[in-house]
């Protein structure tokens, strides 16, 4: 305004710097872009550092929260660089606030396995699951026709959030059905094809 009181031509200036200004936004809209997701993060804390976290198919510890990205360190040892932006708009997996962890035990026996002795199993899983400290039992269930085994499906539950603790209870589990089965007789199946030939 004030040159232009004076009597300056400003329009190729103003111009000009309208042009510039758009090469500027779109050059930092990027950069800005993850500022403003960083600060979100801040706020909204969907992770700390320290946390074990999954992004799509990126699994690790968070190291760092910076500006511009997070950096997450991975099992097998290296470091990622994840863009802030993109964590904003992904689904983040957040192990370090689990209460407790599920999983399921398959169990397969074979197709020869009386009636009587396959209706008992549920139930027998059912117990030995129950008998295991730290964990709760779920369901049990005949769950399936498979290629070479009658397949059970034995779901329990760590009330510790801690995976290693989860396998060590899964493993005693899977040590008693061992024992339990052949205190029973009963035989797991694997896998088995049946040929039969006949001559022409």
């Amino acid at each position: 305004l004030i040159l232009q009181n004076m009597g300056v031509n400003v329009s190729a200036l103003v111009a000009s710097l309208g042009v510039g200004s758009i090469a500027i936004a779109l050059a930092s809209k990027n950069v800005l872009g993850d500022v403003f997701a960083s600060i979100s993060i801040s706020l909204d804390q969907p992770f700390k550092i320290g946390d074990y976290i999954e992004v799509g198919s990126i699994t690790g510890n968070v190291e760092n929260v910076g500006i511009k990205s997070t950096r997450v360190r991975r099992l097998t040892g290296e470091e990622v660089s994840i863009p802030n932006a993109k964590l904003m708009n992904a689904e983040i997996h957040n192990y370090a606030r689990l209460h407790h962890r599920r999983d399921n035990i398959d169990v397969g026996v074979e197709y020869d396995t009386p009636k009587e002795v396959l209706k008992r199993i549920p139930e027998m899983l059912k117990e030995i699951a129950r008998a295991e400290q730290g964990v709760e039992f779920i369901r049990c269930h005949f769950t399936k026709f498979g290629d070479s085994s009658l397949n059970f499906d034995l779901v329990i539950k760590s009330l510790s959030k801690d995976y290693n603790e989860l396998l060590s209870r899964k493993e005693s589990i899977m040590y008693k059905i061992f024992d339990q089965f052949s205190k029973e007789g009963i035989a797991f199946a694997f896998p088995s094809q049946t040929v039969y030939l006949r001559k022409e």
